[in-house]
């Protein structure tokens, strides 16, 4: 049974509950069902799940808590005395919303503090990185094993038209595009992102900036704070925000663009720089150093350490404009995919719980 706060289309922790939940039972001749319990189910959820009030625990169910932030799913899978495995997707640190809202941030912090009554419960915990696994057990948590997002590259595989549809993007063809992918949120640094392309503007008067990604609900005073800095820097004509968007239109995106540019200052992992790569687009990148960025590229695309605009827009362009050095840089990205096999991990996932289990749950449900 796997368990969540929430579940959100295009969002990568829900993406891959519906990896595990239609593969399970290929993989493992121990389990018998996969279920998915969640807080909430937003629209647009294309799998089978159940709301948790619905859900009474069978006394044979092993339960999986993806985890990324506080809900009254910790209090409750504490109570129902089954076994444990977390799935540790990070939590974002509180004051990167504290300025815009500070029951997100207060619910951030708590989500830190539950993580302590967790430790006490859970058989063994998976971490999305490296970066997380470090997190946990400075936390006191044992068994910590590294398993990383599970990504099937949608967008980047499906033909276009396929999966969610969303209305074609009023991009014209002459727009050279420069692309960010992540959802509205303030740790994701889209101001940093809007005055670097400010200087990009410079050299490649054509390039427009497409930041692709569903709104954070609660932080509408961000987005707000984005719109005035668009107006201030003039860029009103050169700077879209998509909102939610499908695959088909996402395939697009990152098939059209010429640069992937992120200046995100905390990822537990960042699964679009991997999309990214398999569309074939360079990558350019913050390092911020309280993040998994550095983590997810592995010494491939190219990182930032300062916040430097101008010489972060000098990279880019050159990313954009130098064939041999986008070949280069591709060729790495390439070589970086070939290290991650979802499989692999799924099946080394599921094998360690399979190995923590006692012999009466294995037969149990998933």
């Amino acid at each position: 049974m796997q368990i969540a706060p929430g579940l959100n289309r295009g969002d990568a922790i829900t993406n891959e509950i519906e990896i595990i939940h239609n593969n399970i039972l290929k993989i493992s001749n121990y389990f018998s069902e996969s279920a998915v319990v969640a807080e909430h189910i937003g629209a647009g959820i294309h799998f089978s799940a159940m709301q948790v009030n619905d859900y009474v625990p069978a006394d044979n169910d092993v339960l999986i808590y993806h985890y990324g932030i506080a809900s009254d799913v910790t209090r409750r899978i504490q109570r129902w005395s089954r076994p444990v495995f977390l799935i540790y997707h990070n939590v974002t640190p509180a004051k990167f919303f504290a300025p815009y809202d500070f029951s997100i941030a207060g619910r951030l912090d708590r989500a830190r503090r539950e993580l302590l009554a967790l430790r006490r419960i859970c058989r063994a915990s998976f971490a999305d990185s490296d970066f997380n696994a470090r997190e946990l057990r400075h936390l006191g948590f044992h068994e910590v094993r590294i398993k990383p997002v599970l990504i099937p590259f949608s967008p980047a595989k499906k033909e276009v038209g396929s999966g969610a549809y969303s209305p074609p993007l009023d991009i014209p063809n002459n727009r050279e595009v420069i692309l960010f992918v992540g959802r509205l949120a303030p740790n994701k640094a889209h101001a940093e992102l809007i005055k670097i392309f400010k200087f990009i503007k410079l050299s490649r008067p054509d390039a427009i900036l497409v930041l692709a990604g569903s709104e954070y609900g609660g932080v509408e005073r961000y987005r707000e704070d984005l719109l005035k800095l668009v107006v201030e820097l003039e860029l009103e004509r050169d700077v879209i925000f998509t909102g939610y968007i499908g695959d088909d239109r996402l395939y697009e995106l990152y098939h059209r663009a010429r640069l992937f540019l992120c200046a995100s200052r905390h990822e537990g992992f960042c699964v679009p720089l991997l999309e990214a790569m398999e569309a074939g687009l360079p990558v350019l990148a913050f390092d911020s150093g309280t993040s998994a960025v550095r983590e997810t590229m592995q010494n491939s695309g190219v990182l930032y350490i300062t916040m430097d605009y101008v010489r972060v827009a000098e990279m880019a362009v050159q990313l954009v404009s130098d064939d041999a050095l986008r070949r280069s840089v591709i060729d790495r990205q390439t070589e970086r995919l070939r290290s991650y096999n979802m499989t692999r991990s799924l099946k080394n996932m599921i094998m360690d719980i399979e190995n923590k289990l006692e012999p009466v749950y294995a037969i149990g449900s998933l």
